[in-house]
Order: C-alpha cells, then structure tokens, then sequence
C-alpha cells in the first residue's frame, strides 16, 4: 500500500505541468544588467575565444544594456531572460554581445548560467548563425 502511495505521489508531481509550481520552485532569474550576469559574461568570452578564434580577446566594458524578451512561468521547467548589450573590446572595437540567463541552470540545478555570445566572432558558429539560437 505505501509503494502505491508513493508512487501516485510520484506520478501526480511528474505529471504537472511546469505552470502549476509556484515561481521560487523555478529559481532566481537575474536582471541583464546585474554584475554577476556581465561578469559571466566577460569570462565565457575570454575562456572561449583563445580557443575558437585563435586570440585572445576580453570585453572591457558594456554599453547600451537591453532585455529582449523573458520566457517565465510558461510551460517550460526553465525560466529564461534574454539580453543583448553593446560590448567594448580589447581590440578597440565594439560589437554586439548577445547573452540567455537560465535559472536553476548552474552546478547541480542551484543557481543560474549564463550562454553568450559576440556575433560575427563566432566563426564555428556555436551559436548558429549571428547568435541565432540564444535569441528569442
């Protein structure tokens, strides 16, 4: 009797829809403009572009912060936040960095990751074409 309780307990949870759990199950979703956001940001950029474009290029500040669009308490499990800002680089340049927030998305479900990305730096296309799979 009690497998059978605990696994209609089971069943019913599995079964719900994402929208039925209140929004502190889904996790914190930061802003754009928040510092541990931009900094994720900077580091994805100087860890992966030594290693896909061949040197060394950090983003020095950003500029021009903006929120494109939130996908929240939907049927979707994540939450995400999708941001674009204009980044200055180490090269003197500046470009457009597109950038997802997804909640409960870091180390073992806690916290939030970050996925950015500088088009028409990404030469491999990681992100498809012009960042085109981190946009809305």
């Amino acid at each position: 009797m009690i497998r059978f309780a605990i696994g209609l307990i089971a069943f019913v949870i599995m079964t719900a829809q994402a929208s039925a759990y209140p929004s502190w199950w889904r996790g914190k979703l930061p802003g754009c403009d928040e510092p541990g956001v931009l900094t994720q940001v900077q580091k994805r950029i100087a860890y992966g572009s030594p290693r896909v474009l061949g040197y060394h290029l950090n983003i020095e500040a950003f500029d021009a912060i903006a929120q494109d669009a939130v996908k929240a308490n939907g049927p979707s499990w994540i939450n995400r936040r999708y941001c674009t800002a204009t980044a200055w680089l180490s090269n003197g340049k500046s470009s457009e960095v597109v950038y997802l927030i997804e909640a409960t998305q870091g180390f073992a479900g806690v916290g939030y990751k970050v996925q950015s990305c500088l088009p028409g730096y990404d030469r491999w296309r990681v992100y498809d074409a012009w960042c085109r799979s981190i946009r809305p």
